[in-house]
């Protein structure tokens, strides 16, 4: 239950904040319009057929009308829109395209540095990996000539031990064994 009343309070503030952000539309249109639209709605602006649910055929002037007599204008004629007002809204409007234009900028240098850095990253990864085989080659250049040599040591003493034993075994007589 309380989710619900949650709910709807939430769309209930969206509402009053969509209404807020059409205001200084409703206040462009002079009061002749205003009130001839509030009655009969004309056909050249409304919402294509297909678009439209059934009962729909207001156009988006009245809706914005009849939303703003629901939420406090009565049947007030609305007043136009002073040259500082225009101002101020335009003004306004080129800050906000500002902000997301720095916003937007600053998202692409981050996306630039971090491809960067992945670059930087794979290219250290291969170069780490060509060092590590080419001191690996090195390493093998020294160590199998020594591998080797060792390795024929240990060969020449173990033909040296069985020829030893091997001569042992000749000398005693089996019934020693």
């Amino acid at each position: 239950m309380n989710l619900l009343l949650h709910t709807l309070l939430l769309s209930v503030l969206l509402c009053l904040r969509a209404c807020q952000a059409f205001a200084p539309l409703l206040k462009t249109f002079p009061a002749s319009s205003q009130s001839a639209l509030a009655r009969a709605p004309t056909r050249s602006a409304t919402v294509p057929a297909g678009s439209r649910s059934r009962g729909q055929s207001r156009d988006a002037t009245t809706v914005l009308t009849r939303l703003g007599m629901m939420f406090g204008r009565g049947r007030n004629p609305p007043p136009t829109l002073s040259e500082e007002d225009l101002a101020t809204m335009a003004k306004s409007r080129e800050e906000a395209n500002q902000k997301i234009e720095n916003f937007l900028e600053k998202r692409r240098a981050d996306r630039k540095a971090r491809k960067e850095a992945e670059q930087a990253e794979q290219r250290e990864k291969v170069a780490n990996r060509m060092k590590a085989e080419k001191e690996e080659a090195e390493h093998s250049k020294v160590y199998i000539p020594q591998r080797l040599e060792e390795i024929e040591r240990e060969q020449a003493v173990l033909k040296d031990r069985m020829s030893a034993f091997n001569t042992k075994i000749k000398d005693k007589d089996i019934g020693d064994l």
